[in-house]
């Protein structure tokens, strides 16, 4: 497979993710005006994550990439298509059918999400995984500057043109997965043999254990940020959902041309300072959303807050690359993500059960502040950073 067949397949999938993942908690709270619903639909796109991602990890290396990502997309594809005739023929069920719909394509976009992870791993040696994760994560921020800003267009139209749209993005990617080598399986490792070396990868490995532990929290944040952003954005600016969502893609822009340079400037500042940088700069931005007087401000603190989980996610895919074995990477990965994920349905589940108590601004800065401690504090220092630990090698 081709390096250009790659970055297009990954971004078809990246593209309507970040769509539906906009659009899902906004057609939420414009439907009700309650941040309660909103962060239910945090939930629900979330919580489905972790239970496809648990369910499959300690076979994701003995699977072929083809067969689990032609199986996913298919499915995202399929599912989609029925949802748009559903909401055409009963309008009272928008609702329902919609949260169906975001369950079914988060737990497919996982899969597709491990089985590309270790694609890449086999097209491009370790050496050149800087300056590659740089360019495929600038193909994410790509998406999710268009993802919301097409979004924010198709929320205008009647509620079917939005699964229509996700079919034929879902096509796309199911057309790409389709030529994925067919290549690729681990038929030799056993079940428990994956388990200990995944757990033993992901987690007893210290300098993977503080990272995760650290992104858990910015999880958080950013799930609440997600959750709440309708409210602020409706209720305290008066904007409405198209601009919303070009906000979102106004604010991920200048992340695109950052993380292309993102591999040289790993060769001037130790990656371990970047980590740091990048998870305190995150927590103000942060903290600069939720207190937002005027929208200038919002909208600049959300493009910083973006930028930098931009940054932070190529920092993690890079230490995950050079620490974790390619014979059990998929499982780690999977599990990697399954905990990254944790917070992400708490976050809904939070603003589902107290938005209407608690500010939803007091939420996301009392979280941001106390992130801001736990990453000073625990995010690993050092050159062996980068070092795979010798039980692992």
């Amino acid at each position: 497979m081709s390096i250009a067949k790659y970055y297009a397949m990954r971004f078809a999938s990246w593209l309507c993710d970040y769509l539906v993942l906009f659009a899902v908690p906004v057609f939420a709270y414009s439907v009700t005006a309650d941040v309660r619903w909103s962060g239910a639909a945090v939930f629900f796109q979330w919580g489905p994550r972790l239970l496809g991602l648990s369910a499959a990890i300690l076979r994701l290396d003995n699977i072929r990439q083809r067969t689990l990502m032609v199986v996913a997309d298919l499915t995202r594809t399929a599912t989609a298509l029925v949802a748009g005739l559903m909401m055409a023929v009963y309008p009272g069920a928008v609702l329902p059918v919609l949260m169906i719909f975001a369950m079914v394509v988060g737990l497919c976009f996982e899969l597709t999400f491990v089985g590309g992870e270790k694609i890449g791993l086999y097209l491009v040696r370790p050496e050149g995984q800087e300056r590659f994760q740089s360019q495929l994560t600038a193909f994410e921020q790509a998406a999710m500057v268009l993802g919301p800003a097409a979004a924010g267009v198709v929320l205008s139209f009647p509620p079917p043109a939005l699964m229509f749209v996700a079919a034929g993005l879902f096509g796309v990617s199911l057309l790409m997965s389709i030529s994925v080598p067919s290549g690729g399986t681990a038929p030799t490792s056993t079940a428990k043999r994956t388990l200990r070396a995944t757990v033993r990868g992901a987690l007893e490995d210290p300098v993977l254990r503080r990272i995760v532990l650290v992104t858990m929290g910015l999880n958080y944040v950013l799930a609440l940020i997600n959750g709440a952003a309708p409210q602020i954005a409706f209720g305290t600016f008066g904007t409405s959902s198209s601009e919303l969502g070009l906000m979102y893609a106004a604010s991920s822009v200048p992340a695109i041309v950052g993380l292309l340079a993102f591999h040289r400037l790993t060769s001037r500042v130790s990656l371990s300072t970047i980590g740091i940088a990048v998870a305190v700069g995150m927590c103000l931005a942060a903290l600069g959303v939720a207190l937002a007087a005027q929208l200038w401000v919002f909208a600049g603190c959300l493009g910083a807050f973006l930028l930098l989980d931009s940054f932070f996610s190529v920092y993690i895919r890079v230490v995950r690359a050079r620490r974790v074995p390619l014979e059990n990477y998929a499982a780690t990965v999977g599990l990697f993500g399954m905990l990254l994920i944790v917070p992400m349905p708490l976050a809904g589940l939070t603003l589902a059960a107290v938005g209407n108590l608690i500010d939803p601004a007091v939420l996301i800065s009392t979280s941001a502040a106390a992130v801001f401690i736990g990453a000073v504090i625990t995010l690993p220092r050092g050159p062996a950073l980068l070092v795979a630990p010798v039980a692992l090698r």
